[in-house]
């Protein structure tokens, strides 16, 4: 790789490569469903362990679970101003 390999790389169009994404998704969720997010998300998983076979560990787990309920307290605050 060299200078003008990362000058095209940070030339690209970023708002194409994301309309392009956004597609592509939207084509393979009408074509295969939702299974398809689940296997994606099962071959995100497995590249992870590959690369850190102690992941997630429990220290990751309790965090995540703590993100988690955050997130679903905002939503319930949310939702709750909402309804009135």
């Amino acid at each position: 790789m060299d200078k003008s390999d990362l000058q095209r790389f940070a030339g690209r169009d970023w708002d194409a490569v994301a309309a392009s994404k956004v597609e592509h998704w939207a084509r393979l969720k009408k074509t295969r469903g939702p299974a398809e997010a689940v296997r994606a998300a099962e071959a995100l998983r497995q590249q992870v362990v590959a690369l850190r076979p102690g992941w997630p560990t429990e220290k990751d787990r309790s965090e995540d679970l703590a993100t988690h309920a955050r997130v679903a307290a905002c939503l319930r605050r949310v939702l709750s101003t909402r309804a009135h």
